[in-house]
């Protein structure tokens, strides 16, 4: 009797787990036209979980609310922010890495 209890009671807690963790939302923009980033990846620090923007910046991934989010793409500056239902970061461009990119064509 006492066995099933501690079961009954082990799968209460982790139904809780579940049903507690949330999905956080938000949008990626540019910062300079507000223009929507598609293929910024979206980090949940000290978790693995990870999204990508969609073509309309949009991103929803698993997460508490207030966790901290760091949202990366090339050419701009990463930013760590609080995560929440409606998260919305601007990036800004980074002009220092634009000059580094090296495009390399090969002509058959």
């Amino acid at each position: 009797m006492t066995k099933s209890k501690l079961l009954l009671a082990c799968l209460c807690a982790s139904l809780f787990s579940l049903v507690t963790q949330a999905q956080v939302k938000g949008k990626v923009t540019d910062a300079k036209d507000g223009s929507p980033i598609a293929g910024a990846t979206i980090s949940v620090k000290g978790k693995r979980a990870n999204a990508v923007s969609n073509s309309d910046g949009t991103f929803e991934v698993k997460a508490d609310q207030g966790a901290a989010l760091e949202i990366s793409y090339v050419g701009f500056i990463s930013q760590t922010v609080k995560g929440s239902s409606n998260t919305i970061v601007s990036l800004t461009q980074d002009s220092k890495s634009l000059s580094e990119i090296v495009v390399t064509g090969v002509g058959v």
